[in-house]
């Protein structure tokens, strides 16, 4: 109906006449929509004042972490808030810690003591003696965000619900990741099913939103209390999971409710797994979960459930709820029983629907577990299909994409039978914009788009539109075009994605002619990406988009009938849109006349100008503008004095710009006058002040002053050359620096400067290692501009205009990829170093193919290369045994060829050796056909292990703390998966080298490793065997300490807990400083953080008396330089034992420590020296160390320790390994 009376208006009614209502008509509402946020705002600031926000928060046992909850609470934006801490019977020390916070806030906190009768009667207790008209449960060991209440709050009150709902994220130390039933109910934009999820801040119920019955927890959300106590419902007493049952009886029950998408709590996921989501394996815990899980079955059936309320829960059992404890199963014939009678009964109630939106290996499981005959099967059957998921070929029918069975019948021809192998779950769109912009009078939008998972040969059909927020579309016509960078992106790897790239070229009057005919103008369109596939079509808005170049400038065009089209810029998370517009304010000139800028615009709205006024963008500084004269045709000039302003220099980081506002008779607020970058390009400029737009076409008169604009960046060998112009004070000198994101700091050489202001910068990002040339590491890299004499600068580092239209730059060089681009609306110059890997060798899709490369040749195919390829740390690094290997192989002169795998050029290759690029077509050929792998973690995704080939596993250490099988253990939903990985690599060892007996027995065992065992000590300890004093002296020389100097070496490891992957940032409560202070001036400290602190991107912790030398290539030689250790956990503490030199170790965590990841040995059976728990402690025991008489009562346990872990430290354990290997070796190649 509306598009009918829309097309009737376009037909009868004139264009002018369209027009000057719909802008009258969007000022109307503008002015409306401000005053109603005026009102809309006072009534929240009045409820905030009246309406009180009771928080429940039982407190059991949890003394470790009821401070931070607390404090979350007080802290909270929102002030108004009743805190009930509901202490039940808690044997700790809970009770008197809620006393004092009840004490010290008594305005706020409320204390009520009770017996202990679990979290459920905790919870009920403190509902019936809340006061607040809202409600909200907290957990004691969880913290709310700081504005969690006030977004709560404001959601409830706007739409008058009954329960607001918010996402959550979980924690575990200092790592965070979306949780997992949240993400299903506010994450995600589409159901389990494919169908759209309900719309987040708009009044909802269950019915319209079945995802919230994955949202079933009690301590996200604010209730009406009123609500909450007419409901009758309660929390079940006795019972685990005791929130599920009464959130979905409140689903049930409410008329509104209201999702939020920002993040309102943190759950914790304890270090000492003491949480009950941490406790699967008992059967209480199982029991209880499926009780619940069916009471809200029978309640949804009673209340006339729809078929998708039933599915959502089924699905939500099986994905998730079920999953979590297959891991435990065959430890307890009840459990198991239980499990099995219940993944029996939601198998049969879900639909095929339901099955087949479960993840692959979830199918595999489950399938296993019911019809194999050996429900222990299930798990391997699914980690075999989880590790081999992206090698499944598969293919189309009848337009549905299934699994190729026939690559593996025994695995999978069964779960065809069972119409289980349909893979519509994983079909989605994926898309990036490369490029958006306007120029010449022409929109242009690059970029790709496919549906991933979909097999080559099978086409995809494209469709790009600009959509209304009304739903009008308008199709954009667009050319295919070969861009192989697609491939480096998301994907399955399945297909060559290199051809689905696009070009949108299209002139602007043609685009208006459309926009005309199917839209009203005035509005923003956003850019809806859709592709086709057989059954299958996907659309997105295209939020993925490149944001460092063109589309920065804010180029406009303006069209014949006076509109203006532009490409704004967009922050993150925003889609990329067009806006069609009539300007009421346009920019025709800027010049600056004498110490005057003088502009002339055209005012194109019905509206008398007032005043104009120049503001300074970082600080909104105001100057009103002189009004010069009206030129007739609706121009009008005006002009300032702006040279004179104060504080020219000190924009800082910010834009140092002046926008031009106009006020006018009619508004309230002042307008924009907007340029286009030609308008500025075309316009008169000076050496102080130049004219350019920004992203969203704003008009700018840019302060030039402490400016060096770069207006020309060429590369060189070893780098770039920028080149540009600025106002410099006279003599001036000026060093810059580039700093990246993860913490690289380099100094570039001394600005060039040469006459009428124009300057040179050489940056190097290759430099001249000890062995060989290094490139930066790879980061964004940004300028610090320092001048000569000053720890700092008021000039500034920017893009000029002319550049922007080049940017972004990206450059290959043979060391590094640089890629020049502008990181914001100050035109800030970035250079991003990424490791010198080729389109073609990018992605997931290209490393599989490289990769099947190498696989489908035989032995006989492939040319034997006399070459080793060595791996230490997985190509970050290069030491450890590897390095000592190397060395030997190189003293005794071998016909070997040696290659260094890097995964990128800024690691440092020893003497003899040439980097291999992970990742690379080179490294491929050499991982398939080199005589000799050295590595000293897991495998090596890629060995050819032919027939010709051996493979040297080092390892990286004596364990100290559980590694392979027994560390698997301590995830039992990952166990299964990791453990059949460990298996795979282990089965392509040849040998693998050993320290000690104790690690020769534990290989087997944890490492499911067979094979031959070289205990031959380690050889990266040869140089620390060897080492002297003079040594010492040396190396503290080369680390730029003092030789006379106490060198204290602190080197503790990663925690698992902050882990992710294999990066972990570097947690230590020790205040390095304060113990450097403390020992004196005598004594200087080094860091040293594991090979996972050095991958995270902490930055520099070195100081005045601190050396942090986490990302040093080689422990060796900070050992060599040390007088002592202090560690904690670390396999260091044996490896140190090779020096003879005293060790303290510090383990303040020592508890949570053992419990989150285990020990072979009680911690204090190992130890060679003293052990501290806390810093003074630390501080009087190093002081102590050196003393003789302390090194003496220490040497029987030194020399224990020593015959059990390092018994054949003797310098020669190198020769030893060479020696092993050379002689099988040999066998092979006779």
């Amino acid at each position: 109906m509306r598009d009918k009376v829309v097309r009737i208006w376009k037909e009868f009614a004139p264009e002018s006449t369209r027009r000057t209502l719909f802008h009258a008509r969007k000022r109307l509402l503008a002015q409306l929509k401000s005053a109603q946020n005026v009102v809309e705002h006072g009534d929240i600031q009045q409820q905030e004042i009246t309406s009180m926000v009771s928080i429940v928060v039982p407190v059991y046992r949890v003394e470790q972490y009821l401070e931070a909850c607390v404090n979350s609470l007080l802290t909270q934006s929102y002030k108004n808030v009743e805190i009930i801490l509901v202490d039940d019977g808690s044997p700790d020390r809970c009770g008197e810690m809620c006393d004092s916070y009840a004490a010290a806030h008594p305005a706020n906190i409320r204390v009520h003591h009770q017996p202990n009768g679990g979290l459920s009667n905790a919870r009920n207790n403190g509902l019936k003696i809340a006061t607040g008209q809202y409600v909200m449960f907290v957990d004691s060991d969880d913290i709310l965000p700081r504005d969690a209440l006030q977004n709560l709050v404001t959601a409830l009150i706007d739409h008058e619900a009954d329960i607001a709902t918010g996402n959550v994220k979980r924690f575990k130390g200092s790592r965070e990741w979306q949780a997992w039933n949240q993400m299903y109910s506010h994450a995600y934009s589409q159901t389990w099913d494919g169908e759209s999820t309900a719309s987040v801040s708009e009044l909802i119920t269950l019915k319209q939103a079945p995802e919230l019955l994955f949202d079933t927890t009690a301590w996200n959300k604010l209730f009406n209390r009123r609500f909450l106590l007419e409901s009758k419902v309660r929390f079940p007493e006795g019972k685990l999971y005791e929130d599920m049952l009464p959130m979905a009886q409140l689903f049930i029950a409410a008329d509104g409710i209201v999702k939020i998408p920002s993040v309102v709590y943190m759950y914790r996921e304890r270090e000492d797994n003491s949480s009950i989501t941490q406790k699967r394996g008992q059967l209480q815990n199982l029991s209880d979960k499926m009780e619940m899980v069916g009471k809200i079955g029978e309640e949804l059936i009673r209340s006339g459930a729809t078929r998708d309320q039933l599915d959502t829960l089924y699905f939500k059992v099986l994905e998730g709820d079920l999953a979590v404890y297959s891991p435990h199963l065959g430890t307890d014939t009840e459990f198991d029983q239980l499990y099995l009678a219940e993944l029996e009964r939601y198998w049969s109630l879900s639909s095929q629907q339901a099955k087949l939106a479960l993840a692959l290996d979830r199918r595999a499981l489950y399938y296993s577990q019911l019809y194999s005959g050996n429900p222990l099967d299930g798990e391997r059957e699914a980690a075999w299909v989880s590790t081999n998921f992206h090698l499944l070929p598969l293919m189309m029918t009848e337009g549905v994409l299934l699994v190729d069975a026939s690559w593996a019948p025994n695995r999978l021809v069964a779960l065809g039978d069972h119409q289980l192998l349909d893979m519509s779950r994983y079909v989605n769109l994926k898309q990036v914009v490369t490029d958006a912009y306007i120029q010449g009078g022409r929109l242009r939008i690059e970029g790709f788009a496919f549906l991933d998972h979909i097999p080559d040969g099978y086409p995809q059909e494209l469709s790009l539109s600009l959509a209304t927020p009304e739903g009008s579309t308008v199709e954009l016509p667009y050319k295919r075009s070969v861009d192989a960078r697609a491939n480096g992106y998301w994907g399955s790897g399945n297909a060559d994605r290199s051809g689905d790239a696009f070009v949108v070229d299209i002139s602007i009057d043609e685009l208006e002619s459309e926009l005309t005919t199917t839209c009203e103008l005035g509005m923003e369109y956003e850019l809806v990406i859709s592709v086709r596939s057989g059954s299958y079509e996907k659309s997105s808005k295209a939020i993925g988009y490149w944001r460092g170049g063109r589309i920065r400038r804010g180029e406009l065009a303006q069209t014949t009938n006076g509109d203006i089209v532009q490409v704004p810029w967009q922050p993150w998370g925003k889609p990329l849109h067009l806006r069609v517009s009539k300007p009421r304010f346009m920019l025709e000139s800027i010049r600056q006349n004498a110490d005057y800028v003088v502009i002339r615009f055209r005012n194109d709205s019905d509206s008398q100008v007032e005043a104009v006024d120049a503001v300074r963008s970082w600080d909104d500084y105001q100057i009103r503008m002189e009004r010069v004269q009206d030129l007739g045709g609706n121009v009008l000039e005006f002009k300032t004095d702006i040279s004179r302003a104060p504080q020219r220099r000190k924009a800082g980081g910010s834009s140092n710009v002046w926008r031009f506002e106009v006020r006018t008779e009619d508004t309230t607020q002042p307008e924009k006058i907007m340029s286009c970058a030609e308008t500025s390009r075309s316009t008169d400029t000076s050496d102080s002040w130049t004219p350019r737009t920004n992203s969203v076409a704003t008009a700018l008169w840019h302060d030039k002053v402490a400016l060096l604009e770069v207006n020309d960046i060429q590369p060189t060998e070893r780098g770039y050359v920028l080149r540009g112009t600025g106002i410099l004070e006279p003599g001036a000198a000026f060093t810059a620096e580039m700093w990246s994101d993860r913490g690289a700091v380099h100094r570039t050489t001394t600005i060039h400067q040469s006459g009428s202001g124009r300057f040179e910068i050489i940056v190097e990002c290759v430099e001249s290692g000890e062995a060989s040339l290094v490139s930066w590491a790879p980061g964004e890299y940004r300028f610090r501009l320092y001048q000569s004499g000053t720890s700092n600068t008021e000039y500034r580092i920017r893009a000029g205009s002319y550049l922007l239209d080049s940017l972004p730059q990206e450059d290959f060089n043979s060391k590094y990829i640089g890629r020049w681009h502008i990181i914001s609306d100050t035109w800030e110059l970035a250079l991003g170093i990424s490791a010198p890997l080729h389109d073609f060798e990018r992605g997931r899709y290209n490393d599989l193919r490289m990769r099947a490369h190498w696989a489908q040749k035989t032995d006989d195919e492939v040319r034997p290369i006399d070459a080793v390829v060595f791996s230490a740390d997985m190509g970050s690094s290069a030491a450890d045994s590897q390095l000592a290997i190397l060395k030997e192989m190189i003293r005794r002169n071998l016909q070997l060829e040696y290659r260094w795998a890097v995964t990128d050029f800024s690691v440092e290759v020893p003497h003899g050796a040439v980097p291999l690029l992970r990742g690379s077509e080179e490294w491929y050929k050499y991982l398939s056909s080199s005589r000799i792998i050295i590595n000293n973690y897991g495998g090596i995704a890629g060995y050819g292990n032919r027939r010709y080939q051996r493979y040297l596993q080092t390892w990286h250490g004596t364990p100290l703390k559980h590694i392979g099988n027994s560390e698997f253990r301590t995830n039992p939903r990952e166990y299964s998966k990791r453990a059949l990985v460990a298996q795979t690599e282990a089965q392509e060892w040849d040998w693998f080298v050993s320290p000690n007996p104790f690690m020769s027995r534990l290989i087997p065992e944890e490492l499911f490793y067979d094979g031959d065992i070289i205990e031959s000590g380690y050889p990266r300890n040869d140089d620390l065997a060897s080492a002297s004093e003079d040594t010492k002296k040396v190396w503290k020389s080369r680390l730029g300490i003092d030789p006379d100097k106490k060198v204290l070496l602190y080197a503790p490891t990663f925690r698992d807990v902050s882990a992710k992957g294999f990066s972990s940032p570097l947690v230590s409560d020790l205040d390095l400083e304060t113990v450097a202070q403390s020992l004196g001036e005598d004594w200087a400290i080094v860091l040293r953080g594991h090979s996972f602190n050095a991958r995270n991107d902490d930055k520099d912790r070195s100081s005045v008396s601190v050396i942090d030398a986490t990302k040093h290539p080689n422990i060796n030689d900070l050992i060599l330089a040390s007088d002592l250790l202090v560690t904690d956990y670390s396999s260091v503490m044996f490896d140190y034992l090779v020096t003879g030199r005293p060790i303290v170790y510090y383990v303040p965590d020592l508890e949570e420590y053992l419990a989150n990841r285990g020990m072979y040995h009680d911690y204090e059976d190992v130890l060679a020296g003293e052990m501290a728990r806390n810093q003074d402690e630390l501080v009087g025991l190093v002081k102590l160390a050196l003393d003789p008489a302390m090194v003496a009562a220490h040497s029987a346990a030194y020399s224990r320790q020593r015959a059990r872990f390092v018994p054949w430290d003797d310098g020669r354990a190198a020769a030893r390994v060479v020696d092993r290997v050379l002689m099988d070796t040999e066998r092979v190649t006779d």
